[in-house]
């Protein structure tokens, strides 16, 4: 009756296992993982400089004054879930590399069988190495160090976007406080012409329709108003979640002001040459190409191996005689030579090639059309500053004097305030759609634009703007309508 018993390897067959076992060992040895992410910090610092670590203890004192746009961003960079889940996706991808670069274990066989009463055992010991795995091995470790160069790209590349998307949001941010500012202040002044309609045609001065036009203008305000402080209180709240804040009874002010455009406009061919070599999906569509065109390559010199096993055994029989040997388990490729997966990594290939010469294309005209976009916000900006807002100004001036002289009623007045007001509700949109297009062609580029200066000048705030005494026409400058007021 056969039955089974424990048994050790003997130390001939050791000496021959072990050598085998330490080649597999050193080659699985995966990559440095506590590198990734100070790689990854490299690869950002040398787009973003501005993304670096606050620290926690750092947060009081940022919060202490207005939420900057550097303030908002470093923020980020401690509180963002975004950032926790994009390391998170790290951890996922280092596994995904080990698994990659694991080898089958050795199968160890042992066995005893009985031939029955005085009929002697049969003892059996075996030793199975998965030889197509260890010969596969060192250009599995070639595939899996580009395979961790793309994930670095692509990580990369996510945690760029939170620091554009929180720029982004800033920005809307800012200028949205700014426009609910001006519109309540349009609501102001329309409220006030309304009740000095209602006063006037108490008193027999104005017609029925004449206080329903002015009405029904203070009615519009006030619904504008409204709808603007709902848009800033939106932008606010995505602002937030982006950097990582809870809502609260005391939120982090905002600053008050938004930068004035940069005055010069970066060449659009060196902004698409700075692509090529900085945008960071297109730096993994070139990891991409090059492991499939590694795995093609290996794929096509060890098609042969299959599963190919090499075996090492010993054996003793009933009288005692010991034998042991090697074997070699071969796979024949005669019904099946693996011609569908073959296809399949070329087809994958090819796709790769493909895909990274349709983002260049893509990129490329991205670029230009974007580049032309923030030509056209800065003139847009310069005709707020240089042309609008000096006219409405002046009207607003011209029509003072008439009206001190009786030559214009109080209507004519507040109207033309009004107008003045949403002259500058549109430089602050102006300059906003600026920045936001900015942000996009630094998405496309990858990096941050060579036009970028340390540090940036700032405009009017809402509340400088609405001061009384800034009836004088607006100050500017002449940069070549570069759209500074």
């Amino acid at each position: 009756m056969a039955h089974s018993q424990s048994l050790r390897l003997k130390p001939a067959m050791l000496a021959l296992t072990l050598p085998l076992l330490a080649v597999a060992l050193s080659a699985c040895a995966t990559l440095p993982k506590d590198q990734d992410r100070a790689t990854i910090a490299d690869l950002i610092h040398q787009r973003q400089p501005a993304f670096v670590t606050t620290g926690n203890r750092g947060l009081d004192v940022l919060m202490a004054k207005p939420m900057t746009l550097d303030g908002a961003v470093q923020m980020a960079i401690v509180k963002s879930p975004r950032l926790a889940i994009i390391y998170g996706q790290l951890g996922l991808d280092q596994a995904d590399i080990s698994d990659a670069l694991e080898v089958a274990n050795p199968r160890l066989g042992l066995s005893s069988l009985s031939a029955g009463a005085g009929g002697g055992k049969v003892e059996t010991q075996s030793l199975g190495l998965p030889i197509a795995d260890m010969i596969l091995l060192p250009s599995r470790v070639k595939l899996a160090e580009r395979a961790r160069a793309r994930a670095h790209d692509q990580l990369a590349s996510d945690l760029l976007d939170v620091q554009l998307d929180v720029e982004a949001a800033w920005y809307q941010a800012v200028a949205a406080e700014q426009a609910a500012q001006m519109k309540g202040a349009v609501a102001s002044a329309l409220k006030t012409s309304s009740d000095l309609a209602e006063r006037y045609f108490n008193a027999g001065n104005i017609s029925e329709l004449d206080l329903n036009r002015e009405q029904a203008a203070a009615s519009q305000a006030l619904i504008a108003a409204q709808q603007a402080a709902v848009s800033a209180k939106a932008a606010r709240a995505t602002l937030d979640i982006l950097i990582g804040l809870s809502p609260t009874a005391d939120p982090w002010p905002l600053s008050p002001t938004l930068p004035l455009p940069i005055e010069v406009d970066d060449n659009v061919g060196d902004l698409q040459a700075l692509a090529l070599t900085h945008n960071l999906s297109l730096l993994a569509a070139d990891q991409d190409l090059l492991i499939w065109d590694q795995v093609t390559a290996t794929r096509r010199a060890t098609q042969w191996l299959g599963d190919t096993a090499l075996g090492l055994g010993r054996e003793r029989d009933r009288d005692g005689v010991r034998s042991s040997g090697l074997s070699l388990d071969l796979e024949l490729p005669i019904f099946n030579q693996g011609q569908a997966k073959t296809a399949r990594l070329n087809a994958k290939r090819d796709l790769a090639r493909a895909q990274k010469a349709q983002l260049r294309l893509t990129l490329s005209h991205q670029i230009a059309a974007k580049a032309d976009e923030l030509q056209r916000r800065r003139q847009l900006v310069a005709l707020h500053s240089h042309d609008l807002i000096p006219q409405r100004q002046t009207i607003v001036a011209r029509s003072q004097e008439q009206q001190s002289y009786m030559l214009l009623g109080v209507f004519g007045l507040i109207e033309a305030k009004t107008r003045e007001y949403e002259a500058y509700q549109g430089y602050i949109e102006a300059v906003r759609d600026y920045w936001l297009t900015r942000v996009e062609l630094t998405r496309l580029v990858g990096t941050r634009l060579p036009s970028t200066p340390t540090t940036l000048e700032v405009g009017p705030s809402a509340s400088d703007i609405l001061e009384p005494s800034r009836s004088e026409p607006m100050p500017h400058h002449d940069h070549d309508h570069a759209g500074r007021p």
